[in-house]
């Protein structure tokens, strides 16, 4: 009996870590077996068995690759099973000749698992591939979060990180539209500014992803900090002031549910704190008739801090943060908005509260 059947899956043990050969295997002549994966469009269609033996680590990664050398099958599928054939995870075509992969963290050591490789229905996708296997936790998982801390004060390379074939673990941001759907995983350590903000850069050469949503979490995963999305490739921004030097902490990455969302995105992070808290206030220097350019400032991306002014309909609610050096017993303070001054309604600001008088 031969890899057509469940009973015949073929042993890649010791593929992992590794790939096999280019276009090694094949649905060509394959008939239909078991059940299909629970994401697949159709099928089983032409699905191939193979096995293998969990490791210490508990986790597997599986890459189905496909196009060129690597494959002529089109549309493929994949899915994990255990050895009663629950499904653990699957994933759906994600192009013609768009490599897929699945994966699952939590795997028994010792124990045996399945996989399930099949593609769309027609014989015209029918074709070779390759299986690559890894047992090193990714960052699809809070466990195999990717260590960022020397990206505090830049940015990954443009594009660097993707929600495609990326699975929901753990909770979603507390201000997420929904979730979690495809988030990965970040980690770094507080510097001592005890202060980081997190933005995900979107649009353009930055990523194609869309709807984006980004939290922060310690690392007993409590949130911290969260954002939802602003605009379909707007980027977003979130921060927090107090963590404890030296600690570690977690950023958690997803886009709105939709397969059709998933895409690339750019990370950057800061320890600079800024206006979005008291403590980093933006220090205004000048007080004789000053302005600062038009729609300087924003409230998108702000989160609450202190007190709200006794004077404002409610808040604080995405206030931003100023400072200045008296020069007299009296300062107006205005806040200009609408058209070219700015997009932001229904202003607050303090009134004579500390801060002297405002207009």
């Amino acid at each position: 009996m031969d890899y057509n059947y469940y009973e015949g899956a073929l042993d890649v043990t010791g593929t992992i870590n590794g790939c096999s050969a280019n276009a090694a295997y094949s649905t060509l002549n394959a008939t239909a077996d078991q059940s299909k994966g629970s994401c697949w469009s159709n099928g089983p269609n032409y699905n191939r068995w193979f096995k293998f033996t969990a490791t210490a680590s508990q986790y597997m990664k599986v890459q189905v690759k496909v196009g060129g050398a690597e494959g002529s099958m089109q549309n493929p599928f994949v899915a994990l099973w255990n050895s009663s054939l629950t499904e653990l995870n699957c994933q759906n075509y994600q192009g013609s000749s768009t490599d897929i992969e699945t994966d699952y963290y939590g795997l028994t050591a010792g124990q045996t698992y399945y996989i399930s490789v099949d593609n769309h229905a027609g014989a015209g996708y029918r074709g070779t591939f390759t299986l690559c296997l890894s047992d090193v936790v990714d960052y699809n998982y809070y466990e195999g979060a990717l260590d960022v801390t020397g990206t505090i004060n830049g940015c990954s390379a443009n594009a660097a990180y993707s929600t495609l074939n990326a699975t929901a673990d753990q909770s979603k941001g507390s201000c997420w539209t929904n979730g979690p759907n495809y988030n990965r995983w970040f980690k770094f350590t507080a510097t001592a500014s005890q202060y980081i903000k997190v933005q995900v850069k979107v649009g353009g050469a930055e990523g194609s992803m869309q709807n984006p949503f980004v939290a922060l979490w310690n690392s007993s995963l409590t949130e911290l900090n969260c954002q939802n999305y602003q605009g379909s490739s707007t980027d977003i921004e979130t921060d927090y002031y107090g963590l404890t030097a030296g600690q570690t902490y977690y950023i958690s990455v997803d886009n709105y549910a939709g397969a059709g969302y998933r895409g690339t995105f750019t990370l950057c992070l800061s320890d600079v704190l800024d206006y979005n808290f008291y403590e980093g206030a933006t220090l205004i220097s000048d007080l004789n008739n000053w302005c600062s350019p038009n729609a300087e400032y924003s409230t998108l991306n702000a989160t609450a801090d202190k007190n709200k002014g006794s004077c404002w309909s409610n808040g604080p609610n995405y206030n931003r943060w100023f400072k200045f050096t008296a020069i007299t017993t009296t300062v107006t303070v205005q806040v200009k908005v609408g058209g070219v001054e700015g997009s932001m309604q229904n202003p607050f600001v303090p009134y004579g509260e500390q801060m002297g008088q405002h207009n």
